[in-house]
């Protein structure tokens, strides 16, 4: 791997993070993307630091332009990538009937067209160099619809449907892709929404249980580098097989099933 380029995007924090650090110890090159540049600075060098290598771009995915502008710069700067995972999300627990606009863009933003973007910013050089793999991180809510969760169900939806109308486009180009389906993922995001009054609220109406046996159990959560290391094992695995999807349940979700 070593000389491989990958885009983590939302690699500030949380899965992006872990699973930037991953591939980086594996000796691909990182190209770290998220709002926060004093955060990106902080962990390429953290990843330098370990004897890894990449660089950075802060840039808002929804942000169509920038990402046009960032990902002509990559191209440029380093070669097409061999690797883009696309991880950014948005999610938020709420009662779809109370009407929350502001929420509802925000996922639809964030989970498809800023997954859009980023395909689109990196796929006509893929399918040009006849070589390329997508790792679409997005959810378990892409097969199993929660209450509470409805919009951004909708989201995980609507990418579950695209990609799998983009591979049959793609068939031929040696262009693949993939996508992950995690179950809960112990993040400082997550940790956010269950210690949020309003989110802790909508949890308990819809059946999700007291949050604070979330954060109690969190070493029964699915971590970022677990994510990490099954993309690690999804971009090198053999060339004469194709890995379409991945599900990872948390041993919470398991236990409750």
């Amino acid at each position: 791997m070593e000389g491989k380029v990958c885009v983590v995007t939302g690699a500030s924090k949380g899965v992006g993070k872990g699973v930037a650090k991953v591939l980086a110890s594996k000796g691909l090159f990182v190209v770290l993307l998220a709002r926060g540049e004093d955060a990106l600075k902080e962990l390429l060098k953290e990843i330098e630091d370990a004897g890894g290598k990449g660089m950075y771009f802060p840039c808002s995915i929804s942000d169509r332009e920038g990402i046009k502008a960032m990902a002509k710069e990559v191209i440029e700067k380093v070669g097409v990538p061999d690797y883009v995972v696309n991880n950014a999300g948005a999610w938020s627990f709420e009662d779809f009937s109370q009407n929350d606009y502001e929420s509802w863009d925000w996922m639809i933003d964030v989970n498809i067209r800023g997954h859009l973007n980023v395909i689109s910013g990196f796929l006509p050089a893929m399918k040009e160099q006849k070589k390329g793999h997508i790792i679409n991180v997005t959810s378990d809510s892409e097969r199993v619809p929660f209450p509470g969760l409805s919009v951004y169900t909708g989201t995980k939806f609507f990418m579950d449907g695209f990609m799998k109308s983009l591979r049959l486009e793609l068939r031929g180009t040696n262009v693949r892709i993939t996508n992950m389906l995690p179950g809960f993922i112990w993040t400082d995001g997550l940790e956010r929404t269950l210690k949020n009054e309003v989110q802790r609220a909508a949890m308990e109406k819809f059946g999700f249980g007291d949050p604070d046996e979330y954060i109690k159990n969190k070493e029964l959560m699915l971590q970022p580098e677990d994510l990490g290391i099954h993309v690690w094992n999804v971009i090198n695995s053999n060339s004469n097989y194709y890995v379409h999807d991945i599900m990872l349940r948390d041993m919470l979700q398991e236990q409750a099933a």
